[in-house]
């Protein structure tokens, strides 16, 4: 085998809690992530070149939303999975990008778990699971989640995620649950909101950034959450109790940066959604609904408001789903409305 054809899913965060800011200037968190029904094509080729050779990882994106070769984070995990491993060798990796970039949405950890499983796989699986889950961390926070849930027939559609992100507790998923997804024109860096972050809880508890950490004995929102989804019957969900449970830390420090989002949240409340939450960093918001008519209803009408909204710019509005298909009636295939 030399060539091998996956997909790279995104994630949406159904809650997320900040615990506290760690000493090596990393952040522990609690957060609800899910896989959703959108994807980065990936094509992985090993070539039969000197392994030697300035060019033996080679990485393409189309559209060149971002960049390609060594920048790209699909690159750092080929380095990575040949470091890992000790293993010598060429490969080409072509990244069609589907998933917005800088949106919350974990588009690049989804590519690099993409690469991770794919170059696994082409070189006779050199690394068992939790060596792999180990090159996994070893690139970023939300990778180990990404590859949990890589795959047709994933370890997990769910899971709890603390530490930075990298300790995970699989979830049952959510039954296949309709999705509209919005990315406003702004793109947001991860590590100013957290900065933000650092600033308002520092200036809080007159301790400096480094000083606030939850009260252990304080359940977070995302450890309720994973605890009401560890007790539902998929089959009779009532989406409407989620609500209650999905909540952002970092949502309205993003929206000082990129307003327009809590008018896209409030907009999808009013089109139906029983839930609506801002998804990590942002500024990507999402909303739940109870049925795949009155999703594509509410996208539609979405995106016709923002044509009247100056303030919102460009939206890119998509349909998706949370959840197995198969748990649900139609297929709601993942596109831009």
């Amino acid at each position: 085998m030399h060539v091998v054809e996956s997909r790279a899913w995104a994630k949406v965060n159904l809650a997320f809690d900040i615990v506290g800011r760690r000493s090596d200037g990393y952040h522990d968190i609690e957060s609800v992530m899910h896989r959703i029904e959108l994807a980065d094509k990936i094509r992985i080729e090993r070539l039969d070149i000197d392994p030697g050779s300035a060019e033996s990882i080679r990485v393409h994106v189309f559209p060149k939303v971002v960049p390609d070769g060594k920048d790209n984070i699909a690159y750092r995990a080929a380095w990575a999975f040949f470091e890992s491993t000790g293993e010598r060798g060429a490969v080409s990796i072509s990244i069609e990008k589907k998933i917005p970039v800088a949106a919350g949405l974990g588009g690049g950890s989804a590519d690099a778990a993409a690469v991770l499983a794919g170059m696994n796989q082409l070189w006779d699986r050199p690394l068992v699971q939790e060596e792999l889950f180990g090159v996994a961390r070893s690139i970023g926070a939300d990778v180990p989640f990404c590859l949990l849930c890589h795959g047709d027939s994933p370890r997990a559609w769910a899971a709890l995620a603390c530490g930075i992100g990298d300790r995970l507790a699989p979830l049952p998923p959510l039954p296949g649950i309709p999705l509209v997804v919005a990315k406003p024109e702004a793109s947001l860096s991860a590590g100013e909101i957290y900065g933000m972050w650092d600033a308002r809880t520092g200036e809080a508890s007159g301790e400096g950034s480094y000083g606030v950490f939850r009260s252990k004995k304080t359940a977070t929102k995302a450890q309720a959450l994973a605890d009401w989804m560890q007790s539902q019957n998929r089959c009779s969900l009532d989406m409407a109790q989620v609500a209650p449970f999905m909540v952002n830390e970092l949502e309205l420090l993003a929206a000082q940066i990129c307003p327009e989002l809590l008018g896209v949240k409030a907009a999808l409340l009013e089109l139906g959604a029983t839930a609506a939450l801002m998804s990590g960093s942002g500024p990507t918001v999402f909303g739940l609904f109870q049925s795949d008519n009155s999703a594509y209803a509410a996208a539609r009408t979405l995106r016709e408001q923002a044509a009247f909204v100056s303030q919102w710019g460009r939206l890119d509005v998509f349909v998706t789903r949370a959840g197995p298909r198969s748990a649900v009636g139609p297929d709601v295939d993942a596109g831009q409305v």
